[in-house]
């Protein structure tokens, strides 16, 4: 029921962004369709009616912030991106099946109560890292990232919804490279003023934590 209600209380949220409101789970689609990234119902695929579908909770996880760039920061239930501290967050997800093939993978990032947002129009860019010690990771010694961005989509200005990015090119690279871990920084583009406030892996509500979908086969 904890979890039914939460997913209630995700979908309400999205009707302060205005215009259509945007789904922010599968649940809320029609029959036949799934929750895409961009919020909008769309068709089933034939690789998603085969797939089975697994969650992935961040195994590690940690802030870092410009204006603090030799300092680790104290895990909270917030988790803060972009603004004018330039914070990013970096996480771990695994470790991934060895016996199904990722058809599909999304992190979803889910808003926290005391939701702050772009004032315009914002870009979130994910790449993927190398591995990073969560409890001693500083803005300096930041992983470093393997190649160009691996997921990015514009944020609007406007209320608390969820936001999703498809990683599932950088998923399917670690399951070819006969790894278990995948390591992913998120970042802002052109957000100033104050950061994205998001609800990090410590937050109360295990609905509201940073996770990776997974759609398999």
């Amino acid at each position: 029921m904890r979890g039914a209600s939460s997913l209630v209380a995700l979908a309400l949220l999205t009707a302060c962004a205005g215009g259509p409101e945007p789904c922010a789970t599968s649940a809320a689609c029609p029959a036949g369709t799934v929750c895409q990234p961009s919020g909008a119902c769309a068709p089933l695929g034939a690789e998603g009616r085969f797939a089975r579908t697994e969650w992935i909770a961040a195994r590690g996880w940690a802030v870092t912030r410009a204006d603090r760039p030799s300092a680790p920061l104290a895990p909270t239930d917030v988790l803060l991106v972009g603004g004018e501290m330039r914070a990013a967050a970096h996480f771990t997800f695994g470790p991934l099946p060895e016996e199904a093939t990722v058809a599909r993978a999304w992190l979803r990032l889910a808003p926290h109560e005391s939701w702050s947002g772009p004032a315009g129009e914002a870009r979130m860019v994910a790449h993927r890292t190398h591995a990073f010690d969560p409890g001693r990771l500083t803005r300096r010694t930041a992983p470093a990232k393997l190649g160009g961005p691996v997921a990015e989509r514009p944020v609007l200005a406007g209320g608390p919804r969820p936001i999703v990015l498809d990683v599932t090119g950088a998923a399917r690279r670690v399951q070819r490279a006969h790894r278990s871990w995948l390591h992913v920084t998120v970042e802002i583009e052109g957000a100033e003023g104050l950061p994205f406030r998001l609800s990090s892996p410590r937050a109360v509500d295990p609905a509201r934590r940073p996770r990776l979908e997974l759609s398999l086969r």
